[in-house]
């Protein structure tokens, strides 16, 4: 396993997790996810990452469980959905997932959208859960700064780590500075914008010029930044390549040249100004991303 894909992000003084980690999202039950998760076992990827909203808690479970790697060697995350969420509902969501994942603890759990008059019951959920060892980490995902802020004012214990939609069109700057002042790590998710930022001509450029492809571009471009990433690849192939970057280092005038195609432009739900309500427009939007799409 190359350096660079091994390396870990310490989250807490006794936690940390592997820099890319495997996404899961709409990778159904059965077949298909089992050998998607066996091939990225097999290139080498610990940390893999799910949720409630996925589906697919219970194959994750069996199909890491039967991989014949130590438990302490793998690293899970998953996420409480929206309609889960308040403080007695969180509690049993998070039970709910333990038992799909068939684990006695999850490594990282995260509330998957910050849902008003509702995260912040439902941290003190996930507060509670971990004191009780559960939850050996616990999360945020697509939350802003005002509501990481709404959050830090009222919390015992400070999220360790934020998952947001970012890739080069998306770069979240202003995110990023606020997070590493708060010491609140910064994980990526659709870090290739579902593959539609791989034709980009500066990165089409760049990864002729380093000898790689544009998806390896953008991830040393995260890691060059200290963000971690979350990865989907429908081939074998692909998977092994996102981990084939431990002989790629970009220049900083290709850094820049790359923090250069940021638009602020997302192609998920914008956490300010979703409906919460329902799940429509979430269903909308996610179901309309190809299968093969990276998450």
């Amino acid at each position: 396993m190359a350096d660079l894909f091994s390396t870990k992000f310490k989250l807490t003084d006794t936690v940390s997790i592997p820099w890319l980690s495997f996404g899961l999202y709409n990778i159904q039950e059965g077949k298909q996810l089992q050998q998607a998760i066996d091939t990225a076992i097999e290139a080498g990827y610990r940390s893999f990452d799910s949720a409630t909203l996925y589906g697919n808690e219970v194959g994750v479970g069996k199909a890491l469980n039967q991989s014949g790697i130590p438990r302490k060697e793998i690293f899970i995350t998953s996420k409480v959905w929206n309609s889960e969420q308040g403080y007695q509902e969180t509690k049993e969501a998070v039970q709910r997932s333990l038992d799909r994942l068939n684990q006695d603890y999850i490594d990282l759990y995260l509330l998957h959208w910050p849902v008003p008059g509702k995260f912040i019951d439902s941290w003190r959920a996930l507060e509670e859960l971990h004191e009780e060892g559960v939850l050996k980490s616990i999360g945020v995902s697509n939350f802003t700064q005002d509501n990481l802020e709404a959050l830090l004012s009222v919390a015992k214990i400070k999220p360790v780590l934020n998952q947001v939609e970012l890739h080069p069109h998306l770069a979240q700057f202003g995110l990023e500075k606020y997070s590493k002042a708060e010491s609140i790590q910064l994980s990526a998710w659709s870090p290739l914008k579902h593959g539609k930022v791989l034709g980009d001509p500066t990165l089409v450029s760049l990864a002729e010029k380093y000898g790689k492809e544009p998806a390896q571009i953008i991830l040393r471009w995260l890691y060059q930044r200290g963000i971690l990433a979350a990865v989907k690849a429908a081939s074998a192939g692909h998977i092994i390549k996102n981990t084939q970057l431990d002989d790629l280092v970009l220049a900083s005038e290709d850094i820049s040249a790359i923090n250069r195609l940021n638009q602020d432009r997302r192609i998920g739900p914008d956490p300010q100004t979703v409906d919460y309500s329902g799940d429509h427009e979430f269903i909308e939007i996610f179901t309309g991303w190809e299968t093969t799409a990276v998450a």
